[in-house]
């Protein structure tokens, strides 16, 4: 799938994927700022227009997002090379920074390629949101099934959205979406690691503190975060 097919995808579910989706709103990009050669009517098109008068039946609060589109003031050149066969990644908060093979990603350790599972993995956000959900008592999704597979099919309303999200692309004649073989998906939940509860714990806190200062204020989401820019 192309780079515009994704962020179309992320214009109706959101950034935050299906298991976030069971205990917060959809995360929505507020803006995309383009490097170079930005064509406002092409890029349009192909980020959420071409979706627009096909998409229908989304169950609330997903909808189609339209996101403003800016160009740098002064464009980048392009210089295309080759890209490396690794990445970096960073968290606020934590002070290590990992170097992933892009191959295995697996993590790199001194020059040397381990077997050790990134942060980033499924598992590693699977088992987040496992610690998570068990400091959200109130939490409408309070269920971790047997595989990783299974308890994302247990958000209706994401399931829903995406089942017209493709059947939006189908209808303009854009092709069928392609899907990861089912068995990567097929995997249980570990045991977290302390750092990984303590991590949890910081974040059903915040949670816990937005959702209460939304009530005393009496504001609500309107599911469009703070998020901006674009890859």
């Amino acid at each position: 799938m192309s780079c515009s097919d994704k962020i179309s995808r992320w214009n109706v579910l959101g950034l935050q994927g299906s298991l976030l989706a069971s205990v917060i709103e959809p995360i929505y990009l507020h803006s995309i700022v383009l490097g170079s050669l930005l064509h406002p009517a092409h890029m349009y098109r192909a980020i959420c227009g071409r979706i627009e008068n096909s998409i229908q039946g989304l169950p609330p609060p997903y909808r189609l997002n339209k996101p403003k589109l800016a160009l740098m003031t002064s464009a980048e050149s392009r210089n295309q090379t080759k890209p490396p066969n690794f990445s970096i990644n960073w968290l606020i908060g934590c002070p290590d920074v990992e170097i992933v093979n892009s191959f295995t990603g697996k993590l790199i350790n001194n020059n040397t390629n381990t077997n050790k599972m990134s942060r980033l993995s499924k598992q590693s956000f699977y088992r987040r949101f496992a610690a998570v959900i068990e400091r959200l008592p109130h939490a409408r999704f309070h269920e971790i099934k047997p595989s990783y597979g299974e308890t994302k099919m247990c958000v209706p309303e994401y399931q829903q959205a995406k089942k017209e999200l493709f059947s939006a692309f189908s209808k303009e004649d854009l092709g069928d979406w392609l899907k990861k073989p089912i068995e990567q998906d097929q995997f249980t939940l570990m045991a977290p690691k302390p750092e990984e509860l303590a991590a949890a714990a910081v974040a059903a806190a915040s949670a816990a503190t937005v959702n209460s200062t939304s009530v005393n204020n009496g504001t609500g989401s309107n599911g469009s975060g703070p998020v901006s820019g674009g890859k």
